[in-house]
């Protein structure tokens, strides 16, 4: 499985963007994204982030349980 981490600052600009892989797939750790899935890491991370802000003003929990609705 390849996994993408991105840091994004108060601006929701990438300040550290990585991929890694697990080791279970490959062996290796190296990440095995198709070109069009890597083009859409970015905007899957924003559209999160997008979903966590809205989520914030919606609840009164510091720690929201169950984002993944």
């Amino acid at each position: 499985m390849s996994y993408y981490f991105c840091i994004v600052n108060t601006r929701d600009q990438p300040t550290f963007e990585t991929e890694f892989g697990t080791s279970k797939q490959g062996g290796d750790g190296i990440p095995r994204f198709t070109q069009e899935a890597r083009n859409l890491n970015p905007f899957l991370m924003h559209a999160s982030l997008d979903y966590v802000d809205e989520l914030q003003w919606h609840t009164n929990q510091i720690k929201p349980r169950n984002t993944a609705n």
